[in-house]
């Protein structure tokens, strides 16, 4: 009798560990920039429905990141991902966006000085994209 059982619970925890698919992953992007120029960059895996902290420095000043990143579906069914996000950059307050964009595609943000181009001088940008292998 140990023996069907044994399978049952066998065949049961198969096919339960290969139904589950894994959150989509998304890739972080960090970029801390002086001067106009990119001095640290950095990319963190975030997959839905999870949250990555990450702390960089650069010689000058310490940036700290933590995101979270939630899938939910709006008022017209579409699907959407909300990027909540807290920087801290240095001695400043942290700065607190909030970002929502279509599922599987693509949040961008810069904080700081800006060139009248819009290219980051001073300060950090941040992207979130789909992984394309997820």
């Amino acid at each position: 009798m140990l023996k069907p059982l044994a399978l049952a619970l066998a065949l049961g925890f198969a096919a339960s560990a290969t139904s589950a698919a894994p959150a989509p992953a998304y890739t972080l992007d960090l970029s801390v920039f002086r001067a106009g120029k990119a001095v640290k960059v950095v990319r963190h895996e975030l997959a839905e429905n999870s949250a990555a902290h990450v702390v960089v420095g650069d010689g000058a000043e310490r940036v700290s990141l933590d995101a979270q990143l939630r899938p939910y579906t709006d008022d017209q069914g579409r699907e959407l991902m909300a990027l909540s996000v807290t920087i801290a950059q240095g001695d400043q307050p942290p700065q607190k966006p909030s970002l929502v964009f279509e599922s599987g595609g693509t949040a961008r943000l810069a904080l700081g000085e800006q060139d009248a181009d819009g290219a980051t001088i001073n300060g950090v940008t941040l992207s979130v994209s789909r992984d394309p292998a997820s």
